[in-house]
Order: structure tokens, then sequence, then C-alpha cells
């Protein structure tokens, strides 16, 4: 089942409940910038994330 991401803490949430994977694929830190970051998000926005 796919989660629906309509805000900021939807997408922390997420990344949060796949920390293990992503620190076993070398993934040290992941910065979120852009619509989200500025509450500007609509329902087709694209997440922007700095890996």
């Amino acid at each position: 089942m796919q989660t629906k991401i309509r805000t900021k803490q939807d997408i922390i949430d997420a990344l949060h409940q796949n920390r293990s994977h992503l620190r076993g694929l070398g993934v040290g830190r992941i910065g979120l910038f852009g619509s989200f970051v500025r509450g500007e998000q609509h329902p087709d926005s694209d997440i922007d994330l700095l890996v």
C-alpha cells in the first residue's frame, strides 16, 4: 500500500520509518527543500531531497 504524502511531517515520518534501509544503502544525511519546507505544496508537488 502506498502512503499519501501531504505534509512535511509525512515526509519526515516516512524517512524515519525507512531509516535502517536508507542507512544500509549508505545514506548518511538527507535534506528536504522546496515547496514542502515552505508550506506551499499542492497535490501535484514533487518532493525535493538532497541525499
